[in-house]
């Protein structure tokens, strides 16, 4: 089976574009609850990108400036909802709220089959799915009420927009809580084991990090490290490039106590479909 066109990270970053168009759409119709469920979609989706990463072969991006972003993006997601309710409540006590457009009812369930089609199947779907429920149903009751001239149905859409902001905040408010009780038990933020994770592939002889992960140990930090090397070279050519990235991460990270390394042979897929020499592949098999 061949891989997506454009992977999983490249349909997350699509999903999150095509949410940010729907938003730019709610605002110019008048639809508060639109303009939510796009921007708290966009965000969803976006966090999926940053959390499938980089492939190995794209390790020589700035992996600190990813780990930045995903420490930042629940802090904007949660200050995003508290300005999206803040804005429906102070509509509806100045008593401004409009009915939307109309075609706010076919894109906010285009919207949500976008990011069904697009995002990663099988994470939070049922959530998805009645948020932009909530905000068909509040955009339907608004555009309703401008019909009949009913006042009370048309503040819908904006109690849609306050529910799906609320829920949006606390959503964020949640990962920012998770990110600081996984630093407090690992002892280091997401991009300071995003520039571990960088310095161990800058050495010699390191295919790919496995995995990364530390420890807090009173004020210093235990890292149990697995990297990926060359499956043709020696036993004691592994165990060096092993020494190697221990010695990095010591000299480089002054508080961390100790590495522990696992060295394990590269895997690219299809072990069976050897053509030719194998030593004769790209992949660096002498130490430098």
């Amino acid at each position: 089976m061949g891989k997506p066109v454009f992977g999983r990270r490249g349909a997350c970053w699509a999903a999150s574009a095509a949410a940010l168009l729907a938003a730019a759409g709610g605002f110019a119709a008048g639809s508060h609850a639109l303009l939510a469920e796009s921007l708290r979609q966009a965000a969803g989706s976006a966090a999926g990108a940053l959390r499938f990463g980089m492939s190995p072969a794209r390790s020589g991006e700035p992996e600190t400036r990813r780990g930045a972003a995903e420490a930042l993006l629940p802090v904007a997601m949660a200050v995003a909802g508290i300005e999206l309710a803040i804005a429906a409540f102070r509509i509806v006590r100045e008593d401004a709220a409009t009915a939307p457009h109309w075609s706010v009812l076919i894109a906010v369930p285009v919207l949500w089959a976008i990011r069904a089609a697009l995002d990663a199947p099988g994470r939070g779907r049922a959530y998805d799915a009645y948020m932009s429920a909530v905000a068909l149903l509040g955009a339907a009751a608004a555009a309703i009420g401008g019909r009949q001239d009913e006042p009370l149905l048309m503040v819908m859409d904006e109690a849609a927009g306050c529910a799906i902001g609320l829920a949006m905040a606390l959503q964020g408010c949640r990962s920012v809580i998770r990110m600081l009780d996984g630093e407090a038990r690992s002892g280091v933020g997401e991009a300071q084991l995003a520039a571990m994770r960088a310095a161990v592939r800058s050495v010699d002889g390191v295919i790919e990090v496995e995995s990364c992960q530390t420890r807090a140990h009173g004020h210093y930090v235990v890292v149990n490290l697995t990297i990926r090397v060359n499956p043709f070279i020696t036993v004691y050519e592994g165990q060096e490039i092993g020494r190697r990235a221990r010695e990095r991460l010591l000299t480089t990270f002054p508080y961390v106590l100790d590495v522990r390394v696992k060295v394990e042979p590269y895997d690219r897929g299809y072990p069976h479909k050897i053509y030719g020499d194998a030593r004769q592949d790209n992949v660096p098999t002498l130490l430098q």
